[in-house]
């Protein structure tokens, strides 16, 4: 049975420019996997540096918007953005309770970058009355949290922590502040919170003054997430990596990609819970880069799987990467995609993801010589040894390891395949600098412990016990 595309309704204003608003929010939609249906509540001309009018629609006709999205098509999320004043709000408030809506998230728009009120006090106050107690989650940023709440806007990740805790006491389900806006030395940090549980959700910070809209884009691609099934914490992660996605494509940058990459493949012993606990822990040792290999699963089960991992890699703030399926790293917003000898291309795959990691296996020289050629961000070389995750693969061995060191080339490869603690200083005397795993983490005793090994072997330094790792 075909499943059923989800839909995600945007209340908010249009903005010509593209970057925030409507535009922006089914700009997402589109790049996040659903569908999106609008109701516009103010017609702006603004550039992406100021606002020079603002033309709000009545509430009357804000609510009828309302009404047509969900009589054509069954909603399964709902976004607010800029609602102008307290009719417009309490026009949306009725209308939402009128058909039921789930997974609202509000993006309490109160005021544009450049200064420009978007919402009045009444309006606020209703806002914060009226629309978060239904609410499943608010996204303020640190001025919207210190409106929300009447008090200074936090300016550490403790006060964001405070203030976070302190909004779901007006009543909405969670609350996640952004955190563009407070130094957080090299990092940006996101604050999530239940009221009870609280995550912080870290990136690394992207030199630059950010992007117009981005608050826009983050509100919209929760929504999508939570459209398509995704726990709050995914879906947070997943919208924190769409829009440092949506930042290194404007001023050209990717994520650093590390030395020790895992490659994250389900076990048959292992359930779903341990599968998880066991990424965590090698990351904990030192993985530095995750990659999610699953060849049983296909379509939603994959992408429930992949957000789950993907969280986890956004957690730590090192790079997510697909195995082989496009569709799944776009549908997740992973950083990458790795590609077989048989996958696209990387240049078509760059066509779907133009702004991400796009990584190439090779087996022999002329593959290797090849992902160079066509542009890959990195490659794989190997198997080094014969290895189970690769049945039938005949092992390249430690020559090819050599072979590839002695090109010289200039981006990143890894020496994958059969390498443990055991043989992993042949790999770097080979000449390799960087290795991917599989079993050598996954399956040992403590994951933790066997990725300190290989990560203390890769830095040149003598690993303290590594008793018991396979």
């Amino acid at each position: 049975m075909t499943r059923r595309a989800r839909t995600v309704l945007s209340v908010a204003g249009s903005d010509p420019s593209g970057g925030a608003g409507i535009q922006a929010d089914l700009r997402t939609f589109a790049m996040a996997g659903v569908n999106g249906s609008a109701a516009i509540t103010a017609l702006t001309a603004q550039t992406r540096k100021s606002v020079n009018a603002v033309n709000l629609v009545s509430p009357e006709v804000v609510a009828s918007q309302i009404d047509a999205a969900f009589a054509d098509s069954e909603i399964d999320a709902v976004k607010t953005g800029m609602l102008g004043n307290s009719g417009i709000v309490r026009a949306t408030v009725d209308a939402l309770t009128r058909h039921g809506a789930r997974n609202v998230v509000v993006d309490p728009v109160l005021a544009s970058s450049s200064g420009t009120a978007l919402l009045d006090a009444t309006g606020t106050e209703v806002l914060r009355r009226d629309l978060l107690p239904n609410a499943t989650i608010v996204t303020p940023n640190i001025h919207e949290a210190g409106v929300l709440l009447g008090a200074p806007m936090p300016t550490t990740v403790d006060g964001m922590r405070d203030a976070a805790r302190r909004i779901c006491e007006l009543g909405v389900r969670w609350a996640v502040v952004t955190g563009g806006h407070v130094d957080s030395g090299g990092e940006c940090v996101d604050v999530l919170s239940n009221g009870e549980e609280t995550y912080e959700l870290r990136t690394t910070r992207i030199a630059g003054d950010g992007i117009h809209g981005s608050g826009c884009r983050y509100s919209a691609a929760l929504a999508a997430a939570l459209a398509r099934g995704a726990d709050m914490p995914s879906a947070c992660a997943e919208a924190q990596r769409f829009v440092a996605s949506e930042i290194r494509a404007l001023v050209g940058t990717k994520p650093t990609l590390g030395r020790l990459y895992l490659v994250a493949t389900p076990r048959v012993n292992m359930n779903g819970f341990e599968f998880v606990a066991r990424i965590r822990a090698a990351i904990e040792g030192g993985v530095d880069v995750l990659q999610l290999r699953c060849k049983e699963l296909e379509g939603a089960p994959y992408c429930r799987l992949a957000e789950r991992v993907g969280a986890i890699a956004t957690t730590a703030n090192i790079p997510f990467i697909i195995n082989d399926r496009v569709d799944v790293a776009l549908a997740v917003n992973a950083d990458g995609v790795h590609l077989g000898q048989r996958d696209l291309p990387v240049e078509l795959a760059r066509r779907v993801l133009p702004h991400a990691i796009i990584g190439r296996s090779s087996h022999e020289a002329a593959h290797a010589t090849h992902a160079i050629i066509e542009r890959a961000d990195y490659f794989a070389v190997g198997p080094v040894w014969e290895t189970p995750t690769k049945p039938g693969r005949k092992a390249a061995g430690v020559k090819y390891v050599r072979e590839v060191s002695a090109l010289n080339v200039s981006i990143p490869w890894y020496a994958i395949g059969g390498i443990n603690t055991e043989n992993v200083r042949e790999v770097i005397e080979a000449g390799a600098t960087r290795i991917a795993v599989v079993r050598a983490i996954l399956d040992a005793r403590d994951p933790a412990v066997a990725a300190s090994a290989l990560k203390a072997a890769l830095d040149g330094v003598a690993a303290h016990s590594v008793k018991g790792v396979a």
